[in-house]
């Protein structure tokens, strides 16, 4: 379902349409702020679909070095916000002192939960309910350290070599050091009750407005680096999809070099055979089967995507 995700987040980055009410009040230089191309959700959905699937295709040394190359983009980005949010915060374009979004009235801690159903709950449940969302939320934003483990089968020198042991030791230690500091700089700059990161829905799919990264560069009046941002999360998202095909395809693939995981069927046994079957490292037959669970974000099309395709991707949240 990771797939069909990353193509519906695609589409919204392309509609991105910050509110002129919210550029008023922040004394934003331009009266709008928008970048929205006119383009069919369904046309950009089959475009980076088939992206995706081109970039999947590749021979596994090529799309390793491709991936290395996007995940040190990415990180470099994630460094790039910290230090852009820290050096706001020293020079105040707009004034509001030292780490204002942290003293009173929004103070360190969240003093209530909302609910879904628009119930503001206080007092000790309240601030332990907020904690415990927090903590959920910041865990499944950290989902995809199992990339590292199933690259494991395409070691050459896995049996010689410790570079799986220091890779998993190092990739949660660098996730949750830049996720950490990402949140607490970019917190220096926006309020946590700011209107446009205030969701009350369990699972939603936002828009580059939505983005704290973003709001902070308009909160300080600063052009042309929302849209570079937005850009970059169109960026990041499609990266994303492509590594959901990875995982799928390769998970997909170790099931079938088990004969007893199968029904002994023929017609079962001859396409289990198939998903086995690889060229040049990539099991074509498996990358196509995970492939084609991208066609569900065709449901962007719909105005109200949201609300027929969270249920099929919070089932499996739940299940997992």
């Amino acid at each position: 379902m990771l797939i069909a995700a990353e193509l519906v987040a695609v589409t919204h980055m392309f509609q991105f349409n910050y509110p002129s009410e919210y550029l008023t009040e922040a004394g934003y230089p331009d009266p709008t702020l928008e970048f929205s191309p006119g383009v069919s959700p369904s046309v950009l959905v089959f475009c980076f679909l088939i992206i995706m699937f081109l970039l999947n295709m590749l021979p596994v040394r090529q799309f390793g070095q491709m991936e290395y190359i996007f995940g040190l983009t990415k990180m470099l980005f994630i460094i790039m916000m910290i230090i852009l949010n820290v050096i706001l915060q020293i020079i105040q374009p707009v004034q509001h002192g030292p780490f204002w979004t942290y003293n009173e009235p929004y103070s360190f801690g969240s003093q209530n939960i909302t609910l879904p159903n628009g119930v503001v709950v206080g007092g000790g449940g309240g601030q332990l309910g907020g904690m415990f969302e927090a903590m959920g939320s910041c865990l499944f934003g950290m989902i995809g350290f199992e990339t590292v483990a199933i690259t494991a089968a395409e070691n050459r020198d896995l049996r010689n070599e410790e570079t799986m042991k220091i890779a998993t030791r190092k990739i949660v230690l660098r996730i949750v050091t830049l996720y950490t500091l990402a949140t607490f700089t970019v917190g220096l700059n926006v309020p946590y009750t700011y209107p446009l990161i205030v969701d009350n829905a369990v699972i939603s799919f936002g828009y580059g407005e939505n983005c704290a990264f973003l709001i902070s560069t308009v909160l300080n009046r600063m052009r042309s680096w929302p849209y570079f941002i937005n850009d970059f999360i169109i960026f990041s998202a499609t990266t994303a999809g492509t590594n959901g095909i990875y995982n799928a395809s390769r998970t997909l693939h170790a099931l079938a070099c088990v004969p007893d995981a199968w029904p002994d069927w023929e017609p079962i046994q001859s396409f289990r055979r198939r998903l086995e079957r690889t060229s040049y490292g990539v099991p074509h037959a498996a990358v196509i089967c995970s492939w084609m669970f991208g066609f569900l974000g065709f449901l962007a099309g719909n105005p109200n995507s949201q609300v027929v395709s969270t249920p099929l991707i919070s089932s499996p949240c739940s299940l997992a």
